[in-house]
């Protein structure tokens, strides 16, 4: 692929968007699903991070010459959203804790970047309790009227851990006997991966 060209941009300048996607289109072959995907992994992240959750992305038809492929990209950017309600769904105790931890900011512009630091935040919570694998999923609920996006977060947890048994090798045995003064955990208690 040899150039893209962007109209209907006014968010980030056309510079601004060649510079982050060129350097991922450019001289390689091109297919309509690569060019797709370079496009939803590199460009609309930069839109969401600015609240613009309604973006789109048309492609014009390829242009091919001898010099290599060139691309129109007209973008509808839509408007911004801010953050609504955010809600965590399903049973789990933890959930006054996962959102004391989290940055939520509930009437401002909805940073998906920032959101998803919260959202790890709340893993983080959730992990520590011995569910080493848990993972937040968020499903957007947008309100287009009044440009709003709520969140409603379930946590997967996945599989309990525990601790099994400590062994320490390679200490002298006052040296054993200090680090297992020091070991708080017991045998099957939650692990917490902290």
């Amino acid at each position: 692929l040899l150039a893209v060209t962007f109209n209907g941009n006014q968010l980030f300048s056309s510079l601004a968007l060649g510079s982050v996607l060129n350097r991922i289109v450019t001289n390689q072959d091109y297919t309509r699903r690569s060019f797709a995907a370079a496009i939803e992994t590199n460009l609309r992240p930069m839109y969401e991070d600015r609240g613009y959750y309604r973006v789109r992305f048309a492609p014009a038809a390829p242009v091919f010459t001898e010099a290599g492929v060139t691309i129109g990209l007209a973008i509808s950017e839509g408007e911004s959203y801010r953050l609504g309600k955010v809600e965590i769904v399903g049973d789990d105790a933890a959930r006054a804790a996962m959102l004391a931890v989290a940055n939520f900011q509930p009437g401002k512009l909805a940073n998906w970047s920032e959101i998803q630091t919260s959202l790890r935040a709340m893993e983080r919570v959730v992990r520590r309790t011995g569910y080493f694998a848990a993972v937040a999923q968020p499903e957007r609920l947008l309100d287009d009227a009044a440009h709003v996006i709520d969140l409603r977060i379930r946590i997967v947890k996945g599989a309990l851990y525990h601790y099994g048994e400590l062994r320490i090798t390679g200490l002298t045995p006052a040296q054993e006997a200090t680090a297992r003064a020091l070991w708080r955990a017991k045998s099957g208690e939650p692990y917490d991966f902290m």
